[in-house]
C-alpha cells in the first residue's frame, strides 16, 4: 500500500520527494517504522479533496510535535492546511491549531486507514 501512496504521491507533482531513512527513530510510534525506513516523506505536499496536506518528515517528527506540545499526542505525522495531524494510540485525528480549546477530531481508524483513504481520493 505504501508503494501506492507514493505513486500518487508522484502522480500528483513530480517534485514530491521520498527517500529510506536510517536515522534515529526514537518517538516514532513501531507502527510507523516501515512507513518512515522506506518511503520516508522528504518533502511531499499532497491535494485531498480542496485541502493540502503536508508530510512530516521522519527527521522533523519530534521537532513538529515539540511545535504542537499543547496537545497530548504521540507523534504529529502530516498538516492539513497548518492543522496538525497526529497519531494517538493506532488512531489518526486532527484538529484547529491556534484555539483556547482545540476541538479534536478522529479521522481514521489506523495509520494505514489514512494513506488508503488519501490514495482513494484521487
Amino acid at each position: 500500500m505504501f508503494e501506492k501512496f507514493v505513486q500518487t504521491a508522484m502522480a500528483q507533482d513530480s517534485r514530491n520527494c521520498f527517500a529510506e531513512y536510517k536515522g534515529n527513530m526514537e518517538g516514532v510510534p513501531s507502527v510507523l517504522y516501515t512507513f518512515y525506513q522506506k518511503y520516508n516523506p522528504e518533502d511531499v505536499e499532497m491535494v485531498y479533496g480542496a485541502n493540502v496536506i503536508r508530510f512530516v518528515p521522519a527527521q522533523k517528527l519530534l521537532q513538529v510535535k515539540q511545535e504542537y506540545s499543547y496537545l497530548d499526542v504521540d507523534i504529529i505525522i502530516a498538516t492539513i492546511n497548518g492543522d496538525p495531524i497526529f497519531m494517538k494510540g493506532q488512531k489518526i485525528y486532527t484538529c484547529p491549531h491556534g484555539t483556547g480549546q482545540p476541538k479534536i477530531e478522529k479521522a481514521t481508524d489506523s495509520f494505514e486507514e489514512f494513506i488508503e483513504a488519501i490514495i482513494l481520493s484521487e
